[in-house]
């Protein structure tokens, strides 16, 4: 996997993956390759995607340039900005959503406000650790349960607090011990459990009968 990340792909990869793996992992590198030919500076464009307006006017891409993430060999993060939903067919990674989630090591999800928010749930059911924060829903239904999924308090406190905080947390996962990532991941997905609906469809039920028994002893 190293090499493939590394854009070289085996010579011996039959007995890892199949042929349809390796012709979309090949076709993957070469679109970068073309693409990175098209950059000024040759580096892997930020950008999976040809925009249909200029990058200079996407916050996302201007972000990322102004903190100097621009994907320069000696850079130690870099980054693929993938405006699109993942599926199947979208001619570059090839692979629906779950299945390259479950390759992610660390999932994280700072919100500043979310109803519920599924996506750390997702990524927790797929075996991931995840970072959330108790401004969603899901972030106060965890609270502080575990290293699983890690809540960041964001509610009324300073931007740079909340960063800080954020910044120590993605080191300390990423930094685990291989048994304790497995051990972490693995209680993520417990976690994850707790909010099936087989389990919350019962308070669901619970707060309708309490309702009609309000509007019963109003009548």
């Amino acid at each position: 996997m190293d090499s493939l990340v590394r854009g070289k792909i085996p010579k011996d990869t039959c007995d890892l993956f199949d042929d349809e793996f390796v012709d979309t992992c090949k076709n993957m590198v070469a679109h970068f390759i073309e693409k990175r030919g098209q950059s000024p500076a040759k580096n892997p464009p930020l950008c999976a995607f040809e925009l249909d307006y200029p990058e200079e006017s996407d916050p996302i891409i201007n972000a990322l340039t102004k903190n100097g993430l621009l994907n320069r060999e000696g850079d130690n993060v870099k980054v693929i900005f993938y405006p699109a939903y993942l599926t199947p067919g979208d001619r570059l990674i090839g692979l629906s959503y779950d299945k390259v989630m479950m390759t992610f090591d660390l999932a994280v999800f700072p919100s500043y406000y979310e109803p519920w928010g599924y996506t750390p749930l997702e990524a927790a059911k797929m075996g991931v650790m995840a970072v959330t924060t108790d401004l969603s829903g899901f972030g106060k239904f965890i609270g502080d349960k575990s290293d699983g999924i890690s809540v960041i308090k964001r509610d009324n406190r300073p931007d740079r607090d909340v960063v800080e905080d954020l910044t120590d947390k993605m080191h300390q996962m990423i930094m685990f011990p291989r048994n304790e990532r497995v051990n972490h991941r693995l209680d993520a997905r417990r976690l994850a459990s707790l909010a099936d609906w087989s389990v919350l469809a019962k308070n669901y039920v619970k707060a309708h009968e309490m309702a009609l028994e309000k509007v019963k002893k109003k009548s």
